[in-house]
């Protein structure tokens, strides 16, 4: 079992220091390492360019996907099928919708109300 004295010892994050701990401010004088900064600069630069090269290859992307992109507009009167998804819908209501449908209103370029 632990001694009085050693109970008495303050615990610091969990474990029972060894020595002494100094808690006294530093020194405002520090000397920082010329290595130390030079890396930080470094691995800081490769940081920024590896964020460019992202940058531009996902433009590089979206210009090409963008190429083969199809992009449909309807307007209101016009007749269009409608794609359903069963998980939307609760248990017995139909999941298949025959026919085309009218546009009844246009919210914006993906979403339109149908007359049902």
């Amino acid at each position: 079992m632990n001694s009085p004295k050693e109970s008495k010892r303050e615990v610091v994050q969990g474990h029972r220091p060894r020595h002494l701990i100094n808690l006294s401010p530093g020194t405002q004088h520090t000397r920082v390492s010329e290595s130390t900064t030079s890396f930080a600069y470094y691995t800081h630069k490769l940081h920024k360019q590896t964020i460019t090269s992202i940058q531009k290859r996902n433009a590089n992307y979206k210009a090409y996907a963008d190429l083969y992109k199809r992009v449909r507009d309807f307007n209101v009167g016009v007749y269009m099928m409608v794609r359903s998804r069963p998980k939307q819908y609760p248990s017995g209501i139909v999941k298949k919708l025959h026919g085309p449908f009218k546009i009844l209103r246009r919210i914006n370029s993906n979403g339109y109300i149908v007359d049902l």
